[in-house]
């Protein structure tokens, strides 16, 4: 139980990290810092990190580059909860 436990605590670290650098990925292209050019696909790393969520229908054009910004969260929840859940169990 104890290497379930410590493969899904790497699993979120891991999220974790794709998303916090596709996050800044997004927020540099997008901006256009550190003398970057303007880049339209800059948040497709954050679109492809939070894949079930982008796809649901109704969200609005304004609102469509923030959801995606939040949407990898959908994903990091459960694997949090499942690494506490294991940790716990081992």
């Amino acid at each position: 139980m104890r290497t379930a436990a410590r493969l899904i605590a790497r699993a979120f670290w891991i999220f974790l990290g794709l998303y916090a650098a596709a996050l800044a990925i997004f927020v540099i292209f997008t901006f256009g810092l550190f003398g970057q050019d303007k880049v339209p696909l800059a948040g497709i790393f954050l679109i492809l990190l939070g894949v079930p969520w982008v796809q649901l229908g109704g969200v609005p054009d304004a609102v469509g580059p923030w959801f995606a910004v939040i949407a990898p969260v959908g994903n990091l929840a459960p694997l949090a909860w499942a690494a506490l859940f294991a940790r716990r169990m081992a």
